[in-house]
């Protein structure tokens, strides 16, 4: 599924499944399968934030576009039925992971901040939205002049993440441009404590600078 999911064309929404004679499959494979669009009122409207969830052995598919109006809607894989969880949105960057291990939390990073953070999501449809429950800062002491461009993470297991963060720097006063560009990887771990509840533990952070490859100029 797109940024832009558009309910009028009905092969929009597909899912990539395993085909096999035997089982009813005309043929064995992997093939693109249409999946009921989502409603017509989110048609065009772009998807900001999505992630998949395991609920009492469901799969469920959270899209959230940034307009009020739109707020978040689900789909079950197991029914192949859209639903509306609420008039709110998620507040992470691109996509959040459910770590059912981890306090049934659902974790991303914030588009405010970009802290690390995990939100609460056994009230999924609410008017209100699921609360957060942690923010942990990440990458606090950065120079000023770094501008974040994009952000992922990928969850490890254990309660290990490896979270990338893409910056440029280095501004040129005289194109107006920024002029280095990079990426920060950074291994973090959420730990349980009896006290204290859950923690992030940073580990380590590492920065790769991008190199420019491309043509200046031809003589």
């Amino acid at each position: 599924m797109g940024g832009y999911p558009v309910s009028c064309n009905p092969c929009n929404f597909e899912a990539l499944m395993y085909s096999d004679p035997s089982s009813g499959g005309r043929l064995k494979g992997w093939h693109w399968h249409p999946l009921p669009p989502p409603p017509a009122y989110v048609d065009k409207c772009p998807v900001l934030c999505h992630a998949l969830l395991d609920m009492e052995g469901d799969s469920i598919l959270v899209i959230s576009s940034g307009q009020k109006s739109v707020g978040t809607y689900c789909f079950n894989t197991a029914s192949r039925k859209w639903f509306k969880a609420g008039p709110w949105k998620l507040p992470f960057y691109s996509s959040a992971v459910h770590v059912p291990e981890l306090d049934n939390l659902l974790f991303g990073v914030d588009t405010d901040e970009h802290h690390f953070c995990a939100m609460d999501i056994s009230r999924l449809i609410s008017k209100r939205g699921p609360p957060l429950v942690h923010s942990w800062p990440h990458l606090e002491y950065l120079p000023q002049d770094w501008v974040m461009l994009d952000c992922s993470f990928v969850y490890l297991g254990a309660g290990r993440f490896c979270i990338s963060k893409v910056f440029e720097f280095g501004f040129d006063e005289r194109t107006g441009n920024m002029t280095e560009m990079g990426v920060v990887m950074s291994g973090v771990e959420v730990v349980c404590y009896k006290k204290s509840g859950l923690v992030m533990v940073n580990h380590r952070s590492k920065f790769y600078n991008f190199i420019w490859d491309d043509i200046q100029c031809v003589l």
